[in-house]
């Protein structure tokens, strides 16, 4: 039977096993691919601390990925480690000889963390900076708080962290907040926690949540997107992904495939969840829109010069890391801003005034009067 296609996708009920499974199977190959470039690249790292919950529930999605790393071919050996039952250690290991690895080999087998004495060959390897992608709920187990703290803190980790609503309220909101996120949150927590009492809303609360993990791997130097999945038969949250990575082409890789998957506003701005009801609803007030085209244009006027004599994709290629927006965003922003006598869009050969916008147009934004 073939794949839904991305705008199907979420149109049914999904486990966090099918989500991570659809994702991961186009985007591992593009991270192996960019990270090998990568001058600290000597390894690869891969952690999985979702394999056991895919292995209890879709089989047929773990063999799946097992057939996907032996059609990897990094430059470098890959390091795997799991969280993982005995059923996939079995898996993973009849397989190991098929996963191509440097012309050394590779030089560890796959270890399996609900093993204590694999877990600390991960920490060096993190402590190193090898590049490494840790799939995980980071609020799941005692080991996986552990790991994301371990994780956030390296430089060189890329994080795909898949967040169950009730879990996400319960570590801020419940009698006992766990110890990671007093660390992580310290002086900030109180208010978060005031926030959650005040805000009665669940969904509010948990949207809440995520921009503030969000905003924490931001000031670790990352680029975030967060995804939100609603349940396609109530407007009830299934699940949050949330992605960080301080390498900006990794991000966009990452942001690519997520797109088809997502609902659009009016305008056109992607709002990278599925399944969202409150979008018409939100139309009807575009000034609490957290993206929009009016607001893109009003950013690029207060920041000019950044961008003066830029074409529009150069504007979009510096300006959209860590943004919902995309090229054709940044066309229609631009737009608005010579309708509204802010910016001249140039011709790219004679640099003559032109009407129409391409993503090839230099933009020449006039100087406000104070």
């Amino acid at each position: 039977m073939a794949a839904p296609a991305p705008q199907e996708f979420f149109r049914v009920n999904r486990t966090a096993s099918e989500i991570k499974a659809e994702i991961f199977r186009q985007f591992f190959p593009a991270w192996c691919r960019l990270q090998s470039l990568a001058p600290e690249a000597e390894a690869l790292v891969y952690v999985d601390l979702l394999a056991v919950e895919q292995v209890q529930q879709e089989p047929d999605a773990q063999q799946e990925q097992v057939r996907l790393f032996s059609n990897i071919e990094p430059n470098q050996p890959l390091r795997l480690f799991f969280g993982a039952t005995s059923r996939l250690e079995q898996d993973i290991l009849k397989q190991q000889s098929a996963i191509p690895v440097s012309e050394n080999g590779l030089p560890y087998p796959t270890l399996l963390l609900q093993e204590p004495e694999n877990q600390l060959p991960l920490s060096e390897l993190l402590a190193s900076g090898y590049p490494a992608l840790v799939v995980s709920d980071p609020l799941a187990t005692p080991y996986a708080q552990q790991l994301f703290l371990e994780s956030s803190k390296t430089q060189s980790a890329d994080l795909l962290l898949l967040l169950h609503p009730k879990k996400l309220r319960a570590a801020f909101t419940g009698k006992k907040t766990p110890a990671i996120i007093t660390e992580l949150f310290s002086t900030r927590l109180a208010a978060i926690q005031d926030f959650c009492r005040r805000e009665k809303s669940a969904q509010g609360q948990e949207a809440y949540l995520v921009t503030q993990l969000g905003e924490l791997l931001r000031e670790q130097g990352r680029f975030t997107l967060d995804f939100r999945v609603d349940a396609p038969d109530k407007d009830q949250t299934s699940l949050y992904l949330l992605f960080a990575s301080r390498s900006v082409p990794v991000y966009k890789a990452f942001k690519a495939i997520l797109l088809p998957y997502s609902d659009y506003q009016q305008d056109g701005v992607p709002l990278f969840g599925a399944n969202l009801k409150q979008v018409q609803q939100l139309a009807l007030f575009p000034e609490q829109l957290r993206y929009s085209v009016q607001k893109l244009a009003e950013d690029l006027a207060q920041n000019a010069s950044q961008y003066n004599y830029k074409t529009i994709e150069k504007i979009a290629e510096d300006h959209h890391p860590g943004t919902h927006y995309i090229k054709e965003n940044y066309r229609l922003a631009i737009e608005k801003l010579r309708d509204q006598g802010k910016a001249e869009i140039l011709n790219p050969k004679t640099l003559q005034t032109v009407r129409k916008a391409t993503l090839a147009s230099p933009v020449k934004f006039k100087q406000q009067e104070k």
